[in-house]
């Protein structure tokens, strides 16, 4: 598939902002069929890429006068989002999350010895306000 940019992306904020939306739009299956590739090979697919470079999608951080498509940062971070939801999630089951559970037992096999679990010092309670202890009403 061959999407080409736009020959010059229009001046004004608002209608570049437009122009970078719609070229997400305008590539969106392309990436969803590259996204699959992408996951196997751990790298963004030379499909993908292509489609977001012939997009114009690629050069929204680089300055018109040097080829870009230059964009604010609040457009970059959309256009950056839009691609994100784009990924699908991997077929099937999502596999067990390797995640601690909060209220388990801290693991002496990462904890060097003679030092306590950083899990440990989260679990202490937070020192008391000396001023509290003594009953001040201060401004009272």
């Amino acid at each position: 598939m061959t999407i080409t940019a736009p020959s010059a992306w229009p001046l004004a904020r608002v209608d570049r902002r437009a122009t970078a939306l719609a070229a997400v739009d305008a590539i969106r299956d392309e990436l969803a069929a590259g996204a699959a590739e992408s996951e196997a090979g751990r790298r963004l697919s030379d499909r993908s890429i292509n489609a977001l470079r012939d997009s114009g999608v690629l050069g929204i951080m680089t300055p018109d006068d040097l080829g870009g498509n230059v964009v604010d940062a609040v457009t970059a971070f959309e256009v950056i989002e839009k691609i994100g939801h784009i990924d699908p999630p991997p077929p099937g089951p999502r596999p067990s999350s390797s995640k601690v559970p909060a209220n388990s037992p801290p693991s002496s096999a990462t904890t060097p010895p003679g030092r306590s679990s950083p899990r440990a010092s989260l679990s202490r309670p937070a020192p008391s306000n000396p001023a509290r202890q003594r009953g001040s009403t201060a401004g009272t």
